[in-house]
This record gives C-alpha cells, structure tokens and sequence, in this order.
C-alpha cells in the first residue's frame, strides 16, 4: 500500500498499529508496521486507552522522540474502543472526522 503524501488512519492498540490509506477500498486489509507512517501526508490516530495503557499516547510519545517529522504529520487522536470495533466501524468514525474537520 502505497500512502505517500495521502492522509492516512493508523488504528492502535497495545499489540499493534493498522493504517488504511483514505482512498482505501472496502475490505482492503491493513498494513500493520507502525513505522510505515512516514511517508503519509497527514495521520489520524484512533485508539484508546487509560494511563499506561495508553497505546496511542505511547506512539504519539515514541514519535515525538525518534521520528518527530513523522509525529508533526498527526493531525488528531480519536479516543475510540478500537478492539470492540469492527474494520468498516473504525474507518466509519474515521469518514467522520475527516467530514468534519476537511473544511477547517
């Protein structure tokens, strides 16, 4: 998958990261390799967590520190039970915020 320059939605949960890039079909899988943010335009992070548990903030946290162009590329973090949801529930809530936040 190839999310260059493209906004991309990066789901995260204390065992792994799944980015779709945003003209991802549905059923495309994801690519699961946290480290293949690089490349994207903008980041959307959706994940949850509390504490120490927080997944999300620990990547937010481990970009900031080893690859900070990468974490200036994350445009928000929804807090969502990324585990509860389904692939085409993520990436609905993803659509939602993008509908949201596209003209501001």
């Amino acid at each position: 998958m190839d999310i260059t320059g493209k906004l991309v939605v990066a789901a995260v949960t204390h065992t792994e990261t799944r980015i779709w890039a945003t003209d991802a079909h549905r059923g495309d899988k994801p690519e699961v390799v946290a480290a293949a943010l690089a490349p994207a335009g903008q980041i959307l992070l959706v994940g949850h967590g509390k504490g120490k548990s927080n997944s999300m903030l620990k990547l937010i946290q481990h970009l900031e520190r080893h690859q900070p162009k990468t974490a200036e590329k994350v445009v928000a973090a929804l807090d969502v039970n990324v585990p509860a949801l389904t692939e085409p529930q993520i990436l609905a809530a993803a659509r939602e915020w993008f509908d949201d936040h596209k003209n501001g």
